[in-house]
């Protein structure tokens, strides 16, 4: 067969079973980290295509969505992902199309890879047959596999997709330079490479094993390990990549600091030591995931047990003396083995990052994605060996052909029901919590889904919601903040639905006394107090929040409130403006509320024709906002402008909105934390007259 229809043919074949596996994620939700890296992240909502707007999305920071950062956060995929806002805005459709479509990507270029590597000089010296059928049927049950869902489903994790999509065609291209006689097409291919390489890294840090990865590929594929020279070649090289990959990781993701890192150890549950005993446990487990891929043994969290010493559990040791002999018999069997050799030290390498010494979370599923990539091929190697080698027996070839297509249809099937539990928030964590019912985060996050997600209004789900969050203040925590938000959200229940402020207020104080306190619940506490009107203690929490970042115009907007309740109104207006120059720097996209709020102030302060151009320049931006009118009226009532000019006003605003939405907006508007302090006594009148008088109007033409 020409080589290129053969190409063709695979490339086909797995964009039919990957979209077959995965035709039911296409409208799936957005999920935990899917709305600070993209829902909310204001500098990937592209409206045009520009350069300056393509390249702030390389510098969005996720911790401050509407200021950009000195550093670059993992562009490539912050670029994907900005370009599909351009073209879907918040459907979630397009997200999926576009990591189907990775996926497919990433599963051809491991066939090109796997197929090539049997062309290397240490591989031609054995005999193996059909390479194309091992090759494509390594990739099938890697694609097909369960595990890769959350890689491939949960749209954020297109930056562990991407490096591994970048990665493979990067080992594609240097093995194609490697096995080129022609001096400038091995130029061409390893400066593709290199280019592959950065994409990789900044599309997730993960991919800056590479060079590691090429040096196993050099010692299984192409050197002479016995050579004494090749040993100490290949030692050179790998310290010097060593040497390399710490200096540009100090630089650019360390920020000059090379144990930085280890500081935020400090705001985990688990210590160094514990990491690095509890991990070898979660590499077996994902390791049993990977060939035992049932729906019910995969979830967003999972129950682990910290290990806190070599005995405690007393699975510590076994996994990892287990682990040590899979990678002394990796190295051992070298030659005899290398693709079995090569699978396993492939997966422990690119593990490295993500499961030693860096304090993330103790188990993700999607770390997989990439070290898993060769796990198949020695399985698929052995199968079509035994299938050729015994051909004229009537079993096994029929036999190793039903347990092959057995395994991809039990994969295919089992991610297909896999993908099923990622269909919204409440059905991937009731999955969670039903898996790992001692997970504080399964049972934290399903809460907040009943409480404060699609139909939660309805009573008893605020009362599942706190059962939920009472039962995870008593289970394993992934950080020592996450104690604290559970707190902040029973409080929020315990205010605003169970109107029990005094519990509210309870709560609050307590999570606030649990260290790192997190701005939202010292931000949420001094709402509540406004609610109250504790003002002078609400006054002191803002003020601990503006002490704490002092280029927070959100924090200057809470204190303008407190002023204007107050009755302290220059003071208050100081504030609204401070709010407003702050928001124009970090480029918020809606700033009226705090120019609305100035305004008002301005009309306490009396000093009414300043307020009077503000809130006509509101109006002619923003039309279709009724309560800068009512605003305006006051305005006008208050400096006594005379009955005419605020008769002028009230019925521009009669010409802009029917009396209806008048009506409900004058009804349902409540002076708060989040409202300007409008008058309704002082406007109501002048309103109803212009009610009288439309009626009397009305009347008249009708007669």
């Amino acid at each position: 067969m020409n080589e290129k229809i053969k190409h063709i043919s695979v490339f086909l074949i797995l964009s039919l079973a990957v979209i077959s596996i995965y035709s039911n994620t296409f409208h799936a939700s957005w999920h935990l980290d899917d709305k600070p890296n993209i829902l909310n992240n204001y500098f990937l909502h592209l409206d045009s295509i520009s350069f300056e707007k393509l390249k702030n999305t390389f510098y969005t920071d996720v911790h401050n969505p509407f200021q950009l950062g000195e550093k670059l956060y993992r562009p490539v995929p912050c670029l994907t992902f900005a370009l599909n806002w351009y073209f879907g805005q918040d459907s979630t459709f397009g997200y999926h199309a576009v990591d189907i479509a990775i996926h497919i990507f990433t599963a051809f270029f491991l066939f090109l890879f796997i197929l090539n590597i049997f062309n290397t000089p240490n591989l031609e010296k054995k005999t193996y047959n059909y390479t194309v059928l091992i090759s494509i049927l390594a990739c099938l049950l890697w694609a097909a596999n369960p595990i890769q869902t959350q890689a491939v489903t949960y749209i954020v994790q297109r930056m562990a997709q991407l490096a591994a999509l970048f990665y493979i065609m990067a080992m594609y291209t240097y093995i194609k330079g490697r096995l080129s006689n022609s001096l400038c097409l091995q130029w061409v291919f390893f400066a593709m490479t290199v280019l592959f390489y950065a994409l990789a890294v900044y599309s997730k840090q993960n991919a800056v094993m590479f060079p590691f990865s090429i040096i196993l590929v050099e010692m299984i594929f192409f050197q002479d390990l016995i050579d004494k020279k090749v040993q100490y070649r290949l030692g050179m090289v790998a310290g010097l990549f060593a040497v390399l990959i710490v200096l540009f990781g100090i630089i650019f993701f360390f920020k000059g600091d090379p144990l930085g890192f280890l500081d935020r150890y400090s705001l985990r549950t688990f210590t160094l030591n514990e990491r690095l005993l509890t991990e070898p446990r979660v590499i077996i487990f994902y390791l049993s995931q990977i060939f035992y891929p049932d729906p019910d043994r995969l979830s967003i969290a999972h129950d682990i047990v910290l290990s806190s010493s070599f005995i405690k559990p007393w699975t510590t040791i076994p996994c990892i003396l287990c682990i040590i002999l899979l990678i002394v018999f990796a190295v051992v069997r070298l030659k005899k083995s290398p693709l079995l050799s090569f699978a396993i030290l492939f997966f422990f390498l690119n593990h490295s990052v993500e499961s030693t010494i860096i304090p993330l979370e103790i188990v993700f599923e999607h770390r997989n994605y990439l070290p898993s990539f060769f796990l198949f091929l020695p399985i698929a190697s052995l199968f079509v060996e035994i299938f050729s080698s015994h051909r004229e027996n009537r079993f096994l070839p029929s036999a190793i052909i039903f347990l092959s297509l057995s395994l991809i249809i039990y994969f295919s099937i089992s991610t297909y029901i896999r993908n099923k539990t990622w269909k919204n928030e409440i059905t991937l964590w009731t999955d969670a919590v039903a898996k790992a019912p001692n997970n504080a985060r399964a049972l934290n996050t399903l809460a907040i889904k009943l409480a404060w997600g699609e139909n939660s209004s309805h009573p008893k789900r605020y009362d599942m919601a706190l059962k939920l969050f009472e039962s995870s203040l008593e289970k394993h925590m992934p950080s020592k903040s996450h104690k604290a938000d559970i707190l902040n959200n029973m409080a929020l229940i315990y205010f605003y639905q169970k109107q029990n402020k005094q519990k509210a207020i309870q709560l609050f104080e307590k999570a606030l006394n649990i260290p790192p306190v997190h701005p939202k619940t010292r931000r949420d506490y001094a709402e509540a107090l406004i609610m109250m009107e504790e003002f002078d203690r609400a006054n002191q929490q803002v003020d601990m929040l503006i002490a704490q970042n002092k280029d927070n115009g959100i924090y200057y907007n809470l204190k303008g409130h407190i002023l204007m309740l107050q009755k302290e109104y220059k003071a208050a207006y100081f504030y609204f403006d401070k709010a407003y120059r702050l928001m124009v720097l970090d480029k918020t996209t809606n700033k009226s509320p705090v120019l609305l709020n100035a305004a008002v102030a301005l009309i306490r302060s009396k000093e009414y024709r300043k307020a009077r151009r503000m809130l006509l320049n509101l109006i002619a931006e923003h039309p279709e906002t009724i309560t800068y009118y009512l605003a305006l009226i006051e305005n006008s009532v208050r400096a006594e402008d005379g009955i005419d000019t605020i008769e002028k006003y009230v019925k521009e605003m009669f010409k802009s909105f029917d009396e209806k939405m008048i009506k409900f907006a004058l009804e349902n508007y409540t002076n708060n934390f989040k409202l300007a302090p409008i008058s309704k006594e002082l406007i109501i009148p002048f309103i109803e007259s212009q009610f009288k008088e439309n009626l009397s109007n009305k009347k008249n033409s009708e007669n």
